[in-house]
């Protein structure tokens, strides 16, 4: 039978399902697995998503595929990340069968096994979100792991070995700009200067764990109690793409072989304040310029145009190219922040505005500088027609408003500098990793502040599975931002973020498991692939522990972080499944 057919699942009949004969154990664990998978269906998964969804999750406009949607709203350890642990999952770990064991770092159900003194099998993922975030991303490997308790206790199962289910925070670093710091924490313990990561409010990991939390976030889970909770025996996570390799494949399910690592920084630039410009100018408007671009995963998303619609690269062309070209007309033009909607870190920009006052001493002076950068954005929204690019055909657009009361503005002299610099920085961090695409590199950033002192701060991304083309690039970032700083006579700082590491393999002996189990029971087509973006998986593979990633595929040309990110119920059957039969096997 070929992998992708799909048999009669009859848990009495072996042949039916094309597998060979066996001794009577194997039959019976066969026997067992095609009862489990019988019991697993999509739609019951979808709609447990969409419980944990509603939690944090602003209503999002409909589609005829999925007729209720949310934009998820769940950062890390924030309430709405907190409750959906408490009141929904927790409620799905009851029900399916399990007792609970709640950790700072997230909620921990274990069902026991015939033999509880064998090392525990663990399935794991996460239930934080970035703004404005998708109901698969993490929540998906959670859910599928109860489903898959579920299924084996309706079943009349009992494994050898005990079953932990992990849900886990903080995988997301779009709080603290420190990703996986869950999983981080939980098999390997979090570090004092982990715990000092803080937020954009300036609360710490610490602080919002509280002292007996970060005491216990400090330390592996499985060393707080050997006897209790033991070293696992493997760990599996089942997660959605979020790019669209599968899909452009046809293939239904994904092995991960290799995750990809992080290299970030936090960049200033600027070392004095400045002061605002306080004149008053007799003529002045104020305007909006608006980048339609389309919020992505910055680490699952390729380099190129046809993959990515960052929006504040485009704004950084479009301004840089404004002021260089038309410096003796740009002190009419100020530009002040620059706004990304639901920004963060492993985002790609996507709706970008930039605050713009035209201010002079002639209301000529001023509608010359408006003919001009509405030329601008007819020239942008021009050069795109024709070309493969994510965009749309009039993405830039420009408005009149009546005023911009929260937005700070300062003489062009001196502000000037500063954002040519920045913008000089996010074109180059575009280009130094698009020109290294093919060994899959990619290279975001996903922040931009100006504050009010007239400091920018941006949040810098660089991925790969291989280290070396990725610090590679992470150098020449930092080359381009030397030339910056002597250009424009800037000062440029990079402070290094913590959680960077090296890319990681997963253990080569499950990923043979689960291409021969997907294949075994019929269950769909697979591929063995890395992943670009990061995982939890990454962290139980760095403390030694066997380890394995199962992907599903995602829709809408690999949609994710955004609530257009979309699985059909039968990915997510096959995945679920995939999951299910792996760890029937593992545990067995």
């Amino acid at each position: 039978m070929s992998a992708g057919e799909r048999p009669s699942i009859n848990p009495l009949s072996h042949e039916a399902v094309g597998l060979p004969r066996m001794l009577p154990e194997e039959l019976d664990l066969d026997a067992d697995i095609l009862r489990v998978l019988e019991k697993i269906k999509g739609r019951v998964v979808e709609q447990r998503l969409l419980d944990v969804a509603r939690v944090g999750g602003l209503p999002y406009p409909p589609t005829e595929q999925l007729p209720e949607r949310y934009a998820v709203n769940r950062l890390a350890l924030s309430e709405e990340d907190i409750n959906a642990r408490n009141d929904v999952i927790k409620l799905m770990m009851h029900k399916a069968g399990m007792s609970m064991i709640e950790h700072p770092l997230g909620l921990i159900g274990r069902f026991e096994g015939s033999q509880p003194e064998l090392t525990p099998l663990f399935i794991m993922s996460h239930t934080d979100s970035v703004p404005n975030g998708d109901m698969y991303d993490g929540t998906l490997g959670v859910v599928g792991g109860i489903e898959t308790v579920r299924a084996i206790k309706e079943s009349g199962i009992v494994p050898k070995r005990p079953i932990f289910v992990l849900a886990l925070t903080g995988e997301e670093s779009a709080r603290f700009g420190l990703a996986l710091f869950g999983s981080r924490g939980m098999f390997h313990g979090l570090t004092d200067k982990e715990l000092q990561a803080c937020d954009g409010l300036g609360v710490t990991i610490e602080e919002a764990l509280g002292p007996e939390g970060s005491r216990l976030a400090s330390m592996p889970f499985f060393r707080l109690n050997d006897k209790f909770f033991p070293t696992p025996h493997a760990v599996i996570e089942l997660h959605v793409e979020q790019s669209s390799d599968l899909e452009k494949d046809g293939v239904d399910l994904g092995i991960v072989e290799s995750i990809a690592a992080p290299v970030r920084y936090t960049i200033h630039i600027g070392d004095r304040e400045l002061e605002p410009d306080e004149i008053e100018y007799q003529h002045k408007k104020y305007l909006e310029l608006t980048v339609n671009g389309k919020a992505d995963h910055s680490g699952a998303t390729p380099m190129g145009e046809e993959n990515r619609a960052d929006g504040l690269v485009e704004m950084a062309i479009v301004l840089s190219r404004l002021m260089e070209e038309e410096m003796d007309r740009v002190q009419t033009i100020s530009v002040g922040e620059i706004d990304i909607l639901s920004g963060a870190i492993n985002k790609i920009p996507g709706l970008t505005t930039a605050n713009i006052r035209l201010a002079g001493q002639s209301e000529q002076q001023v509608d010359e500088a408006l003919r001009l950068l509405q030329d601008r954005v007819t020239l942008s929204n021009t050069y795109r027609e024709g070309r493969q690019t994510l965009f749309d055909a009039q993405a830039m657009e420009l408005r009149e408003v009546d005023d911009l009361h929260d937005s700070q503005f300062f003489p062009g002299s001196t502000i000037i500098p500063r954002q040519l610099a920045a913008f000089g920085l996010i074109i180059a961090t575009r280009n130094e990793a698009t020109s290294r695409r093919n060994e899959h590199v990619v290279g975001t950033i996903g922040t931009f502040s100006l504050d009010s002192s007239g400091m920018i701060e941006m949040k810098l991304d660089v991925r790969g599975i291989d280290k070396h083309p990725r610090d590679l690039t992470a150098t020449w970032i930092r080359e381009a931002a030397r030339r910056l700083n002597s250009k424009h006579g800037v000062r440029i700082f990079f402070n290094d973020l913590p959680g960077n590491d090296d890319p990681v393999a997963m253990d080569a002996g499950l990923v043979k498991t689960a291409a021969e189990i997907i294949d075994r029971y019929g269950i769909g087509s697979s591929k063995v692939m890395f992943s670009a973006a990061g995982h939890d998986a990454q962290n139980a593979a760095r403390a030694g522990i066997p380890a394995v990633m199962l992907f599903c595929p995602s829709r809408n040309g690999g949609k994710a972080h955004h609530p257009d990110a979309y699985s059909s119920p039968e990915d997510i059957e096959k995945g679920v499944k995939a999951l299910a039969a792996l760890t029937m096997r593992l545990a067995a």
